[in-house]
């Protein structure tokens, strides 16, 4: 229970027993039947009493600045959970609702950002978002301000230390200082323009004639008068050596400050800043905030007032680009009180021969009531329903102007409505239902809970009842519940119905009269703890976690008994972990998705009992058969690509469960057939590789950890591996985003080749994920120096993905060459850490699938850049990659050679087992030419050998020699 102390500037204790001062960061959350969702950050800015207590009350509520997640406003997949964006939003919020104290700093006011982005509790901001015009701005500091005169920045620095500005605003505010060339002043961005000839500035009203209209559109410029002169001067004289002269206009003020004299100041201002031990600088607050706006819509001498307005501002919407000028046009319709017996040009919608006067006599409105819902039949059960209500104020007002008759002077020939518009006539009121009616009715709701868990769409039951309109329906839904709801409050009030206050597994607990009678600053965060019965084992909903010190509360849409254990509930709670994040939005998919084909099948049902007959035949019994219920099949969730799709698409392994697409998980998918087994359950049934199955690539778990891989119930796209040539196993993943590492068949995605030929520096390499070195192979980041196992970065949430850039067409012949949907280029595949934004980049994921092939991101890249050729042999690479491991030199450019074909000088064989060189019989060291010896043109086949050095047991033939083997070999060959 927070402590309530009477002076404001004094420390307040949270919840969790930190002190809290003005300007201290915290997370705040509301109880947890309010909330089921990660704390917010924010900033105090005062302690309030009471609201309506007088002044020196006990101080019982903060006023705080809220920051935002940075996937909060555009809920974009944000994978860093440290990065924050500001705002100038404020809650009033109870001191328990305060949960425990963080740190926040500005990205710029950090000394070591890695190390902030590891220390428990900090956080950074980079951003501003505007919840109001709905835009983002960039957070610069004030000393990196130059482009403005010196008392505007002495005041801006003095009150603030951060400034909010538009991101294309910014070069004109960090800019040198901007003097007027006439008058020698100080030019603001918004009332001055620059000449593209002698790059000096000026007011709009200094020249001579004044600047008009600013040329903001590109391809335009302006000249000042000299340069103007001197152009005209060099069109005219162009050809003469005076066409290249340098423009001479009127001598300007020299810039105030140099690069070098600003570059001193800003390092002059970051070493005078105070640093406290969190690592970053402190902040200055002016009335209660650390920053302002200082944009383009912002009079810099504004600033010098102390009440001047800080918040953000957006465009003016005045003009004609936002305002629209009505004009009158033919046909306009010209309104005439003083006329109304005459409508002009418009005819009554309605019927007026419905509404008559006569001569009745002075009565109640119970008289009228009858009149309008016919005064021969009795009055229906609610003769003052919201429907009969609706049409006695529609008579009266459409009758009363026409004919100035008196309220009890107008009555209704009958119980229905004619409309212009619609063939029947509409009833004044529902007709009663009937109990078959109802009966229909209730069915079709209690289908809809059976089938996702809430009542079926009033749709379906309309094809349930076929009796009544879609409005009916809708009105009767209304007066259905209330009646429902009514009975059960009479139950709960007559003490028939008495329900029982016990919390199941997973939903947050009901408070009993104890907690509901506490006082307003009661631990509202115990409601999230898990009370676990005995005999049930708890299992962590996202990591797997069997043992936990502390189990709490998860949101309802987590598998399995939404719990988390200790570590996973801290990352959400404080950082909304990326992974228990996926495991919702999974979660909320894998609901939608079964709400939606439970919508479908539900109706195909109505529809195929439509075409059967009303009255099944009895049984023998009497009773009519039992329909049987298809159950709807369940979708499937990708680990992979991260989607749900259908279950025809998507294979499960029969033995361990593994969900991915054919095209994810490494085999076409025209091979897809139910039942599927994954290459690791196939490889227990019939060993061929390694039954230890661990990534050569990653590093070796401890026993711990290996013991949580084992006992995982649902399997993640770690559990996807490939066997390599020397019958071990290597992740999928690991062997895409390694660059050494091969296919031999890349359409199934093995045999794995190439591991040995990852170089040492990634062995060495140090996680930056698992803080281990030495052991498993690292890659760097696509845009920053951080190195990380890929199995480390998959489960941190980095981002994987493909990426095309763009190469000449002189040039495609030298690089393999790929076409995705609207890109032709070299695709690399790439992993970003969270530290980066990966808006406005063209990131292909993984089950990316081009509309024009068929095929995914996976299957593309693999087929095109992972493939071995196919005219090497295993042998002859493997005795390669051993040549390079063992430190032979040579050529060691690629994994694999491609042999020289050899061919016989004689008979121009190229399949022979060995080939000889071609030697000369006899001849002498002056004529032995080594050369001729060496060259792969003098061989000989094997046959041809064997039939030369039994040449000599011939020699009875002479002269005939020559000839004679000529022809024998033309004969044979």
């Amino acid at each position: 229970m927070a402590n309530k102390e009477k002076n404001p500037e004094g420390e307040i204790r949270a919840v969790n027993g930190d002190k809290l001062r003005i300007n201290d960061h915290v997370y705040y959350a509301p109880p947890w039947r309010d909330r089921i969702q990660p704390y917010t950050i924010a900033r105090i800015m005062e302690w309030l009493p009471d609201e309506g207590s007088p002044k020196g009350s006990k101080i019982t509520r903060a006023r705080l600045n809220i920051y935002y997640r940075a996937n909060e406003p555009w809920t974009r997949n944000v994978a860093d959970s440290r990065a924050l964006q500001a705002t100038m939003c404020t809650d009033k919020v109870p001191l328990n609702y305060l949960r425990g104290k963080c740190h926040v700093s500005h990205k710029d006011k950090i000394n070591n950002f890695n190390e902030w982005r590891k220390t428990e509790d900090c956080f950074y901001y980079a951003r501003f978002y505007d919840p109001y015009v709905k835009q983002d701005y960039e957070i610069i500091l004030s000393s990196e301000v130059t482009n403005i005169p010196d008392n505007i920045k002495s005041i801006l620095t003095y009150r603030y230390d951060l400034i909010l500005t538009e991101k294309d605003f910014i070069p004109n505010l960090t800019d040198e200082l901007r003097i007027c060339s006439v008058c020698e002043k100080w030019t603001p961005p918004d009332d001055s323009v620059r000449c593209d000839r002698c790059s000096k500035y000026f007011h709009t009203g200094c020249p001579d004639p004044p600047v008009e209209n600013k040329p903001n559109k590109k391809g335009w410029a302006w000249f000042c008068g000299p340069c103007s002169k001197d152009h005209r001067e060099e069109v005219a004289q162009l050809g003469a050596q005076n066409a290249n002269r340098v423009a001479k206009g009127k001598p300007g003020k020299a810039i105030a400050k140099t690069q070098k004299a600003k570059q001193d100041e800003r390092a002059k201002a970051k070493q005078s800043s105070s640093f406290n031990g969190g690592g970053a600088a402190s902040t200055k607050y002016w009335k209660k905030w650390p920053y302002r706006y200082f944009g383009s819509y912002t009079t810099a001498e504004d600033v010098l007032d102390p009440d001047d307005m800080i918040y953000a501002i957006a465009r003016p919407r005045m003009g004609p680009k936002y305002q629209a000028t009505s004009i009158p046009h033919v046909g306009q319709f010209q309104y005439n009180d003083t006329d109304l017996e005459e409508r002009g040009a418009f005819k009554t919608v309605q019927a007026m021969a419905c509404v008559t006067a006569g001569d009745i006599e002075s009565g109640q409105l119970d008289l009228i009531m009858t009149s309008v819902l016919n005064s021969e039949k009795p009055l229906p059960a609610h003769p003052y329903s919201v429907a009969v209500l609706d049409e006695v104020l529609r008579t009266i007002t459409f009758a009363s102007p026409w004919k100035a008759l008196a309220f009890e002077h107008i009555f209704h020939r009958d119980t229905t409505m004619a409309y212009p518009w619609k063939d029947d006539d509409v009833r004044l009121y529902d007709t009663p239902w009937t109990a078959e009616e109802r009966l229909l009715f209730e069915k079709a709701l209690q289908d809809g809970i059976d089938q996702h868990g809430q009542p079926g769409d009033l749709k379906i039951a309309q094809e349930y009842v076929t009796t009544k309109t879609r409005a009916e329906i809708v009105r009767y839904y209304t007066l259905w519940k209330n009646e429902l709801m009514g009975d059960k409050l009479k139950e709960a009030q007559s003490g028939a119905h008495k329900e029982a206050h016990k919390s199941f597994l997973g939903q947050p607990a009901i408070l009993t009269s104890a907690a509901a009678d506490a006082p307003a600053d009661y631990d509202s965060d115990a409601g999230s703890d898990a009370d676990i019965p005995r005999g049930i084992k708890p299992v962590c909903s996202v990591c797997k976690s069997r043992t936990s010190e502390k189990w709490w509360k998860g949101p309802s849409v987590l598998p399995g008994d939404h719990l988390l254990c200790n570590s996973c509930s801290a990352s959400w709670r404080k950082y909304n972990d990326p992974r228990v994040q996926r495991a919702i939005e999974e979660g909320q998919s894998r609901a939608a998705s079964d709400r939606n084909e439970g919508e479908r099948q539900a109706g195909r049902r109505v529809k195929a009992a439509a075409s059967k007959p009303a009255s099944p035949a009895p049984g023998k019994n009497g009773t009519p058969p039992s329909k049987a219920v298809t159950k709807p099949a369940i979708p499937r969730f990708c680990v992979c690509c991260k989607t749900t799709g259908p279950a025809d698409t998507i294979a499960r392994c029969q033995y361990c469960l593994l969900t991915v697409h054919p095209a994810c998980g490494g085999f076409p998918p025209e091979e897809f057939v139910e039942p599927w087994t994954c290459d690791i359950c196939a490889n227990e049934k019939s060993p061929e590789s390694r039954i230890t199955y661990h990534c050569l690539l990653c590093p070796i778990p401890d026993a711990k950890r290996r013991q949580t891989l084992e006992s995982t119930p649902e399997p993640t796209y770690c559990r996807a591996m490939k066997p390599t040539e020397g019958r071990g196993w290597v992740h999928i993943m690991c062997s895409i985003f390694t660059p050494e590492v091969y296919f031999t068949d890349a359409k199934h995605m093995k045999l794995v080749e190439g591991v040995s030929m990852v170089p040492q520096s990634r062995w060495r390499a140090t996680c930056a994920v698992c803080n281990i070195s030495g052991h498993g192979a690292c890659v760097k980041c696509a845009d920053c120096s951080n190195e990380f196992h890929l199995s480390c970065a998959w489960l941190a949430g980095c981002t994987f993905g493909f990426e095309i850039q763009p190469i000449k067409v002189s040039r495609r012949d030298q690089h393999p060459v790929v076409s995705f949907k609207k890109e032709t280029g070299a695709m690399n595949a790439l992993v970003w850490c969270g530290a980066h934004d990966m808006s406005g980049r063209t990131i292909y994921s993984l089950g990316e699938v081009d509309p024009k092939t068929g095929l995914t991101a996976l299957q593309v890249f693999c087929k095109t850049y992972k493939q071995i050729p196919l005219d090497t042999f295993a042998l002859l690479r493997k005795a390669q990659r051993l040549d390079a491991l063992m430190g032979h030199k040579g050529d060691m450019g690629s994994p694999w050679i491609t042999p020289k074909i050899s061919k016989c000088r004689r008979c121009g064989s190229t399949n022979s087992p060995f080939y000889y060189p071609d030697l000369p019989e006899i001849k002498t060291d002056e004529d032995m030419d080594v050369d001729e010896v060496e060259t792969e043109e003098n061989l000989l086949c094997h046959s041809c050998y064997s039939k030369k050095i039994k040449a000599p047991e011939r020699s009875e033939m002479g002269d005939d020699w020559e000839e004679s083997s000529s022809d024998y070999d033309d004969e044979v060959w």
